[in-house]
């Protein structure tokens, strides 16, 4: 027996071209075991360092039962059935290359590793396709298995709630293995042990579908070299990551153009190809979800006369409420998917999961989460994070997180069960700190002695942002831009009418900076039309101003003109005299934009009397700054230069940097109207180094069209160039008419 073994090995070892040092390197069993087999003084080696041997001269099966007959004392037959666990592969599998490629990369792993098992960890939100995945790319490798594929559902996120022991698993796959049911032990450190001496030196693929932790797969995976675990779970299994080097992959959504590849697979290409519009609309509302498309195709699939704008129209009806993707059993029911991870999580996540439900948009900061889970924020961030573990939310920023659109809407309808004044008070925290940290971005961007009016700065609670300058403020409201635009909306939807206005407000410094026209039109008549139903003079002044300044933006100046006599009829009502002065300044604003400068000259000065009678430093500031620009367009250059001076020493004073940089700009084009080249270049030069500094990209581009013009004079093409070609882009990124204007420039300088 010790002679069949040494020549086996022997002659399998020289066919591999391996010393018996790189057998063993190669392998994990010793060179002294290695030598003491070949020479026969090892007849009865262990059955585990023969597999070992077997798996490292990478024999096929029958060699490598031949080898293990060979062994003196091996227990266990010679020939028997694989197992073949895989269920059926996934019909209408679609995209996904990248991710089966991750997988890919694991499989030379494994040949690299001779001591390791090989552990891949795919995790994923509920529904977002995990089990396909693994079951289509373990149909795809299973020949690189030759002794088999395990396959366990261990239902870590079930219908039933019934989480598969280890052990249960373990008897399946020791039944599988070949294993008499009366060699099985009950304790499971004993079932463990077995399997692991069933495995050794075999290769496998093991699949542990739907696990609930890393506590329930570890006891599944082999001990030795040769085998290859993938995993799929609702968890990030990072203690799998940390403790066996597991290889995590976090599966998103599909991208649009993959989620029409799955319905054209489900429901025949010709069939949605009749279609495009309904299939976009249908994907959108399954926002990429796997399980959500599904859900549909399979509900087309069953009515093939129905045109899919049926199907479009079912979904639309539903408002995003999952009732529109029920399906006819829990697994293929969007909302009882999700619910089982609901019922996985301990009760304070539970609660601040449906807590999280409350918000108007799917993203939220951490501090927003902080004013709806009523917690401090380190308890609350440890509770995102065990969420995050469940994918229920993705943190895709620092201290930023988002739900996928249908886990929102479910977290909605649990928080519809929330009690009425903790919802209340929960909704209230959170706009009041987006209120009061908009004011505090505003009061730097676009200060205002009237922000007082509209919200108290000092009503802040302690970790509620702060900004050191206007690009720290300007950053933030970018950033929260999109969830403050869908707040705006859910309180006009709730008759929140005192708080729209307000946003309107205070939005309006950074839509003017950044030139969201399109935001800008929508908040601003969302304020007018709630502050209409109030019974409040400040709100309709305001609001009025807003959407003035909005239509100004769009270049709709007879609406911005109406707006603003609006407004100037409730100060005149009211018998104030300074909030008229910024009625009239306004409209001395949109006449210059107009090309009607020495009309508004009469309504500036109006204004700029106003502010110095109440002196109030920031309105001289700012009626002196827009009277001198009437005054440059008039050709009154001198008077320009003078007001423009007032403006930037007051400006300078108030620490208001953005309003300075303008005011430079201004002397820069008074100077030009006077041919002072030099220096309208250095003041324009000055003024665009302070506008890059803040971040305000549209008047950056404003003084490089007016920059460009200056060097043209001085006879500098190639500088008057550069600057409109900067211009250029931002322009017609911004969507602006000036791009036009800047076009032409470029083309007449070609062409000399």
């Amino acid at each position: 027996m010790g002679e069949r073994l040494a020549g086996t090995l022997r002659h399998y070892r020289r066919r591999a071209g391996l010393t018996q040092e790189r057998l063993a390197e190669r392998s994990g069993v010793s060179i002294r075991t290695i030598r003491g087999i070949e020479t026969g003084e090892r007849g009865n080696p262990q059955l585990v360092s023969v597999r070992q041997l077997a798996a490292a001269l990478d024999l096929a099966s029958d060699e490598r039962r031949e080898l293990l007959s060979a062994a003196a004392g091996a227990p266990e037959p010679t020939a028997g059935p694989l197992p073949r666990q895989l269920p059926p592969d996934i019909a209408g599998f679609v995209g996904r290359a990248a991710e089966l490629a991750r997988l890919d990369a694991v499989l030379p792993v494994a040949g690299r590793e001779p001591c390791a098992v090989v552990v891949s960890a795919v995790s994923g939100t509920a529904g977002v396709g995990k089990t396909a995945l693994a079951v289509r790319w373990a149909h795809r490798m299973a020949h690189h298995f030759p002794d088999g594929q395990l396959y366990a559902n261990l239902r870590g996120f079930d219908a039933g709630g019934s989480v598969v022991e280890p052990a249960e698993a373990l008897r399946g796959f020791l039944d599988a293995l070949g294993a008499a049911p009366q060699r099985i032990p009950t304790g499971l450190d004993a079932q463990v042990g077995l399997y692991r001496s069933l495995v050794a030196g075999r290769r496998l693929l093991v699949v542990l579908d739907n696990a609930r932790d890393a506590d329930q797969v570890r006891p599944l995976l082999p001990g030795t070299a040769g085998c290859l675990v993938l995993v799929t779970s609702r968890n990030q299994l990072t203690s799998l990551v940390a403790g066996n080097s597991a290889h995590p992959l976090t599966l998103d959504l599909l991208s649009a153009a993959e989620a029409e590849q799955l319905l054209a697979a489900r429901l025949g290409r010709e069939r949605t190809a009749a279609e495009p519009a309904e299939v976009a609309e249908i994907v959108a509302r399954c926002a990429g979800l796997p399980l959500a498309l599904a859900v549909v195709a399979a509900r087309a699939a069953a009515r093939p006369a129905f045109p899919l704008r049926a199907v479009a129209a079912e979904l639309r009806e539903a408002g995003g409420d999952l009732d529109g993707l029920a399906g006819a059993e829990p697994s293929c029911d969007v909302r009882s998917v999700l619910s089982w991870s609901y019922r996985a999580l301990d009760a304070d996540a539970a609660r601040a999961f449906a807590r999280l439900g409350l918000a108007p948009t799917a993203e939220i900061g951490l501090v927003a989460a902080t004013c709806l889970v009523g917690a401090p924020v380190g308890r609350v961030r440890v509770l995102l994070r065990r969420l995050e573990d469940c994918h229920l939310v993705e943190q895709h920023r620092p201290d930023r997180f988002r739900m996928h659109d249908l886990v929102h809407a479910y977290a909605a309808e649990l928080a519809r069960d929330v009690a009425g004044a903790t919802r209340r008070a929960a909704l209230r925290r959170l706009f009041d700190m987006y209120l009061v940290v908009a004011g505090r971005a505003r009061d730097l961007v676009m200060h205002s002695p009237r922000i007082a009016e509209v919200v108290d700065l000092a009503a802040g609670e302690p970790g509620w942002p702060e900004f050191a300058d206007e690009a720290e403020a300007l950053d933030w409201l970018e950033t929260e831009r999109g969830t403050l635009l869908a707040t705006v909306r859910w309180l006009a939807e709730h008759g929140r009418h005192d708080d729209v206005w307000r946003f309107s407000w205070l939005l309006y410094g950074f839509f003017r900076t950044r030139q969201h026209k399109a935001d800008w039109l929508e908040v601003g008549r969302l304020g007018v039309s709630c502050a209409e139903r109030l019974d409040d003079p400040v709100a309709r002044f305001h609001a009025a101003n807003c959407l003035g300044g909005a239509y100004m933006a769009t270049g709709d100046w007879d609406r911005a003109i109406a707006s603003y006599q609006d407004a100037l009829a409730v100060c005149r009502a009211d018998h104030d005299p300074a909030k008229a002065a910024v009625c009239l300044n306004n409209i001395g604003i949109t006449l210059i934009n107009s090309g009607s400068a020495e009309q508004a000259i009469p309504y500036l000065r109006r204004a700029l009397a106003h502010a110095r009678t109440a002196q109030s430093p920031v309105d001289v500031a700012m009626y002196s700054l827009n009277l001198g620009d009437s005054y440059c367009m008039t050709g009154r250059h001198r008077e320009a230069l003078t007001h423009g001076r007032v403006a930037r020493e007051l400006f300078h004073s108030l620490g208001r940097r953005y309003h300075c940089a303008v005011a430079v700009g201004n002397i820069a084009e008074s100077y030009f109207g006077l041919g002072a080249l030099a220096e309208a270049a250095r003041h324009a030069e000055e003024s665009q180094a302070e506008l890059r500094s803040v971040d305000a990209r549209f008047d950056v581009a404003k003084n490089l069209l007016f920059l460009g013009r200056v060097r043209a004079a001085q006879g500098r093409p190639d500088l008057a160039r550069q600057a409109w070609e900067e211009a250029l882009d931002t322009f017609l990124e911004l969507d602006d008419p000036r791009a036009t204007v800047v076009e032409n420039l470029l083309r007449r300088e070609r062409e000399r």
